[in-house]
C-alpha cells in the first residue's frame, strides 16, 4: 500500500525524483593501497571525491602500503530503504567499473614495463592515491515500522541480515555494546550486512539527535524526510555536525507550489484528492492529509537555503523538478 501510494500521489514520478537524486552521487573509485613516492611519512592520501573528502589511515613507514578507508553514507529519514537501496546499486556499478579500470591500467602498464620502467612507476602511483576501501551505508529512521519494513525489502532483494540498532532505547544507547557510554554509535563491522566493499546498517534514531559522533560521515542524503522534523534548523545543525569537514548533504523534498497557473489545481489534488486516496487504498486518510499540510507549511526552495547557509554549510544549491513540485538542495560542510 506505501508502494501504491506514492505512485498514485506522484503518478510514479517519485521513481524518477529519487533515480535523478542519487544519480548526482559520485563515489571514489576502490583504492590499491599503495603509498605513492614521496609521499610524507602519514600524509593523507584522501582527496575530495563527489563532493565529500576520503581520508586515508595515517602512520606507518614512508613508502609502507596504507589502508583506505571506507566512504560512509548516512541516509538520514530512509527507513524503507528507497535511496539506501539505489546508493548501493550505483556504489556496486562504479566501484566495479574501477575495479576493472585499475586492473586493465596494471595489465597496460605492465606491458610497457621494459619500455618505460620510468614513466610507468609515476604513472601508476598518480592513479593510486586517491580513493576508498568501500562504501557503508547507514540508514537512520526515528520509524521503527518504516525501517522493518526496509529491512524486509533489504531481505527480498537478497542483501545481507544485519540487526537492527534501537538508539532510541534507553538500555541500547546506554549499555549495548555498539554505543558508547555517551549513547553516540560506535563503528562496527559485524553492524553491517555486506555485498563486496559494500555495507548496510540500520539504526533508528532521531534526526534531531544524531547518536553518532562528530565528523563520521562523507554524505549524508534525507529524500522526502526534512518536512516531517519538529525543528527544521535542529536537524540541519546535526546533519552538519555528523558530516566530515568538506563533507557533502543532499535533501530531495516536496516545495511549496506557488506557479499561478498549477497553484489551484495542486492544491486541490493535495487538499482534496489525495486524502480521498489515503482513505480508500491506504486506509489513512490523515496520514495524507498531514502530507498535504506539511508541505504547504515546508519553507520554500530558496529559504532552505539560506537556512543551510545559517548552519554553516557552503556552496549551497538547488534546482526544481516537475514544475516546482520537488526540489533537490545540494550543500558542503566547510573543510
Amino acid at each position: 500500500k506505501y508502494d501504491l501510494m506514492n505512485d498514485l500521489m506522484s503518478f510514479g514520478l517519485h521513481r524518477i525524483w529519487k533515480d535523478h537524486f542519487v544519480q548526482l552521487v559520485n563515489f571514489p573509485p576502490l583504492r590499491t593501497h599503495k603509498t605513492p613516492q614521496g609521499a610524507p611519512q602519514g600524509a593523507p592520501q584522501g582527496a575530495p571525491t563527489g563532493g565529500a573528502e576520503v581520508h586515508a589511515s595515517e602512520g606507518g613507514p614512508q613508502g609502507a602500503p596504507q589502508a583506505a578507508e571506507a566512504f560512509t553514507v548516512l541516509d538520514l529519514a530512509g527507513g524503507t530503504g528507497d535511496i539506501a537501496f539505489r546508493l548501493i546499486d550505483r556504489a556496486l556499478m562504479q566501484l566495479t567499473q574501477s575495479e576493472q579500470q585499475q586492473q586493465q591500467q596494471q595489465q597496460q602498464q605492465q606491458q610497457q614495463q621494459q619500455q618505460q620502467q620510468e614513466q610507468q612507476q609515476q604513472g601508476q602511483d598518480q592513479q593510486q592515491v586517491l580513493g576508498c576501501s568501500g562504501v557503508e551505508v547507514t540508514v537512520c529512521d526515528i520509524n521503527e515500522q518504516m525501517l522493518q519494513v526496509g529491512m524486509q525489502r533489504a531481505a527480498e532483494r537478497g542483501l545481507p541480515a544485519a540487526p537492527l540498532i534501537d538508539m532510541m532505547r534507553p538500555s541500547n544507547s546506554s549499555s549495548s555494546s555498539s554505543s558508547s557510554s555517551s549513547g553516540v554509535l560506535l563503528p562496527r563491522p559485524e553492524d553491517f550486512g555486506r555485498v563486496g566493499p559494500v555495507g548496510l546498517r540500520w539504526v533508528r534514531g532521531s534526526g534531531e539527535c544524531l547518536p553518532f559522533a562528530s565528523s563520521s560521515f562523507d554524505l549524508l542524503t534525507i529524500a522526502f524526510g526534512l518536512r516531517n522534523f519538529a525543528n527544521i534548523e535542529r536537524g540541519l545543525s546535526e546533519a552538519a555536525r555528523v558530516l566530515k569537514p568538506g563533507g557533502r548533504l543532499l535533501c530531495l523534498e516536496f516545495t511549496p507550489v506557488d506557479t499561478p497557473v498549477i497553484k489551484p489545481l495542486y492544491d486541490l489534488f493535495s487538499f482534496t484528492a489525495l486524502p480521498l486516496l489515503g482513505h480508500f487504498v491506504a486506509g489513512d486518510r490523515d496520514a495524507y492529509q498531514y502530507l498535504a499540510e506539511s508541505i504547504r507549511r515546508f519553507p520554500a526552495a530558496e529559504h532552505l537555503g539560506h537556512m543551510l547557509q545559517q548552519q554553516g554549510f557552503i556552496h549551497v544549491s538547488y534546482s526544481t523538478m516537475t514544475c516546482g513540485v520537488v526540489a533537490i538542495h545540494c550543500a558542503h560542510k566547510k573543510p
